[in-house]
């Protein structure tokens, strides 16, 4: 059986005017090649836009390979098997991997050194919470619990808190007995932190009446003992200069430089960390690996008893990938942008994602 290909090809690396520009991608349509021995085929059924992506795009190098122009463009996606000749892989095994954007992904032997197997049973209208989960859940579960060893009454300080991984990060926070303070851009976010999950404070880093650090001195009256940061540079180093004895730093992204890995600025207050016995690591959703059989059902009871709450937008199509970029990078976003392909084109959006325990 043969089967007809859309991808998404980045044609050259993004300018100073990215994402406000997105014409640096291109169309592709194809035949899928035969499967060599080793190899299975996956039909792709929801893509992750995440903020990563732009890191990706540069070139510069991460966790993935390189991504040079010419090449599909890197996405997590969750999907189906529908050929293999890998004995490790039947026909209709799920999973979630780096699949590219793309309506079918070719595992060949470097793109299954990053998949993950989900419950064979999965339901099609309950894939698309599994990007999330194995993604910004898990990273945040690392940076919150794991490394942060949040106590009830210590301060926690999220950077970009209304994004996929910070709306996790606030309530797991909470559900720790934590007093949380959430930093996001713009009136509206901060009003959802506040109403919706239950942050105690709030800082708009947009609002100019104040300096950015004026105001989280105002909302840390006694310091912060862990902070999740997913911005960097001066951010960063303006939380540094609070931070308590002892205090736990969480670094999962770098918003601040994701355009231009080549100048970065780094940080300026380090020699605080010696001082003050601050411990600082870096996060990935893949450390949660060896506690996932008891993370993933812990996160899935804390949603369907509505402890937790998870947000996603969907937009439609490969081809719409471009506009979820622009939605997500420019800052519109509160949660997690996903796109849906054709294979998920007949399941509801407003069906809920999450799979029953």
């Amino acid at each position: 059986m043969s089967f007809n290909n859309t991808q998404l090809i980045l044609k050259q690396k993004p300018g100073s005017d990215f994402p406000q520009n997105v014409n640096i991608f291109e169309i592709k349509k194809s035949e899928v090649p035969e499967l060599k021995d080793g190899q299975f085929l996956i039909k792709v059924y929801f893509l992750s836009i995440d903020p990563i992506m732009r890191v990706w795009m540069t070139g510069a190098p991460t966790y993935l390979p390189t991504l040079k122009p010419g090449q599909v463009m890197h996405s997590y996606g969750v999907g189906e098997v529908v050929q293999t000749k890998n004995d490790s892989w039947r026909v209709g095994d799920k999973c979630v991997t780096n699949s590219g954007i793309q309506d079918y992904c070719l595992m060949d032997e470097q793109r299954q050194m990053f998949c993950f197997k989900i419950p064979h049973k999965t339901p099609l209208d309950k894939l698309a919470f599994y990007l999330p989960l194995l993604n910004n859940w898990f990273v945040a579960y690392q940076g919150i619990v794991v490394d942060g060893k949040t106590k009830k009454g210590e301060t926690v300080v999220v950077s970009s808190a209304a994004g996929a991984t910070g709306i996790v990060c606030v309530q797991l926070a909470k559900l720790a007995g934590a007093r949380v303070v959430a930093i996001a851009g713009g009136e509206k976010k901060c009003r959802f932190l506040k109403e919706q999950l239950g942050a105690d404070e709030t800082i708009d880093y947009k609002d100019t009446n104040s300096t950015f650090f004026q105001k989280l001195k105002k909302a840390c009256p006694k310091g912060v003992d862990v902070y999740f940061d997913n911005v960097g540079d001066e951010m960063l180093d303006d939380v540094l200069k609070i931070m308590n004895l002892h205090g736990r730093i969480s670094l999962c992204g770098a918003t601040s430089n994701y355009s231009d890995h080549k100048n970065r600025k780094g940080i300026s207050n380090y020699q605080v960390t010696i001082s003050r016995r601050i411990f600082i690591k870096g996060v990935l959703a893949s450390e949660i690996g060896p506690i996932a059989d008891k993370v993933v059902p812990e996160m899935l009871q804390h949603v369907n008893s509505g402890a937790m709450k998870s947000i996603e937008v969907y937009f439609n199509g490969v081809e719409s990938v471009p506009q979820a970029m622009q939605y997500c990078f420019l800052g519109q976003n509160v949660g997690k942008v996903m796109i849906k392909l054709q294979a998920a084109s007949s399941i509801s959006s407003s069906t809920s994602t999450v799979p029953k325990l």
